[in-house]
């Protein structure tokens, strides 16, 4: 399924997206209150909202005994946006992310589940559309696509069998001994890579207040852990299994629906000293005036 939609998704990156970039557009929307330019030039604020984590099974063998579950987790942070164009803007984002690895084996009688703490950063190239939400309130829908980087720093997780629940801890790199309250991992990839493809929506506020929300999918190219990569637990029928011989080589896919608050900022104005402020102001009072 998953390899399915990374296609059907990498098809619209490669054909829908330039069709929409060098597509006939509405005009520009005037100066208002509510899309002041001079404030545009840079963003920052805060991002909130939930994902839903399903992991990917690199082996189609795994893949038929080992059956995700989508499960529900969190992101926070902060996000910054730089003004390119008119039409263009970067943004950069910076958060915890708490994600889940669901998945249930041993004919779904059993369940793993592993939460797992992230440092999330994404690097996004945005491309506005704009559209109009009455007189003299203009807002704009956007696209956005670049790089995702987790560094992935904690993690706990439960295995649930016909015997009961059974908490264990992550241990990295970590000897193996009998105790089966640990899970030691050898051969982890820290880092994970993936690619995010969002749509949103602005709503204006003021001129130098915006909310965002946008609908992401995060598709994780990078396993958890190296191929060569190891997982253990002392429990019985744990050893040699496909549960133990695949717990590391599968990615995540995630799909989230976050707001963000931001606040405007033009660097330009800041470094201006008051005289040349008032002297900008007398000149905007000055054109409205001829314009009337």
């Amino acid at each position: 399924m998953f390899k399915t939609l990374n296609s059907a998704i990498f098809c619209f990156v490669t054909s829908v997206l330039p069709a929409l970039v060098m597509g006939q557009e509405l005009e520009t929307p005037k100066e208002t209150p509510f899309a002041a330019k001079s404030y545009e030039k840079f963003l920052w604020g805060f991002r909130a909202g939930i994902n839903v984590t399903t992991p990917h099974f690199e082996d189609p063998d795994a893949r038929s005994v080992l059956n995700g579950l989508p499960t529900v987790g969190w992101t926070v942070g902060g996000v910054a946006q730089f003004k390119l164009s008119e039409r263009y803007a970067f943004q950069t984002e910076v958060g915890y992310t708490r994600k889940t690895s669901r998945f249930t084996f041993d004919a779904d009688n059993s369940e793993n589940r592993m939460d797992m703490d992230f440092l999330d950063i994404s690097l996004l190239l945005r491309r506005r559309f704009y559209f109009s939400w009455g007189k003299d309130i203009h807002s704009d829908v956007f696209i956005g696509v670049g790089p995702n980087i987790n560094y992935w720093f904690g993690a706990s997780g439960t295995i649930t069998t016909f015997s009961g629940e059974t908490p264990y801890n992550i241990v990295i790199d970590g000897t193996p001994d009998a105790n089966y309250n640990n899970m030691y991992f050898n051969g982890v990839n820290s880092w994970l890579y993936g690619i995010d493809i969002g749509v949103g929506i602005n709503a204006p506020i003021s001129a130098r207040q915006k909310v965002f929300v946008e609908f992401r999918a995060t598709l994780g190219q990078t396993n958890l852990g190296e191929p060569s990569g190891t997982a253990f637990i002392n429990l019985v029928g744990f050893n040699g299994s496909t549960f133990q011989q695949n717990l590391l080589k599968q990615n995540l896919k995630t799909f989230s629906i976050t707001a963000s608050y931001t606040f405007a900022f033009n660097y330009l104005e800041s470094k201006m000293g008051h005289s040349t402020k008032d002297k900008m102001i007398k000149k905007r009072k000055t054109s409205k005036r001829k314009r009337r």
